[in-house]
């Protein structure tokens, strides 16, 4: 069982977990806030985490924790943005969900994670624009469903 399973648990405090993003990237000099473009301050910092962890530089835990701020941030950033127009929400639990009532739900905590684990293949900006383009309807789904 990888860490990420053992730990699917977030600590669901949306307002403190972005503040505290926000207070990390400033220690770095870097400024975040909830517009769409700070999606791509978060890619920048995840894509430092991943360098880190690929050099072993960082462990598995510290690369989870970075994921839920980074993470819970970016889901933030979709709500503020249009996704909560759209009917979309925290779940209830603390696995860090975002779902409408149609059963569509999204994970960006377990996205930032798998960014910071595999690197550009899982990139979060990519995530964001493909979901805002889904739900605002800019594409459509089924050019992605696998026909047998």
């Amino acid at each position: 069982m990888s860490l990420m399973e053992e730990n699917m648990k977030v600590p669901l405090n949306i307002e403190d977990m972005c503040n505290e993003a926000i207070d990390l990237a400033a220690k770095m000099n870097v400024k975040l806030g909830y517009e769409p473009e700070d999606v791509i301050v978060i890619e920048k910092i995840l894509n430092e985490c991943h360098e880190k962890y690929a050099q072993n530089k960082m462990e598995q835990k510290v690369a989870w924790n970075l994921a839920c701020l980074y993470g819970v941030m970016v889901g933030e950033i979709m709500l503020r943005n249009g996704l909560a127009e759209k009917g979309f929400h925290w779940t209830p639990d603390r696995n860090a969900f975002i779902q409408d009532d149609k059963d569509m739900s999204l994970a960006p905590v377990r996205k930032a994670y798998k960014r910071i684990i595999n690197g550009v293949e899982d990139n979060i900006l990519m995530f964001y624009n493909f979901t805002m383009q889904a739900v605002f309807g800019d594409i459509d789904l089924n050019d992605y469903v696998t026909r047998e």
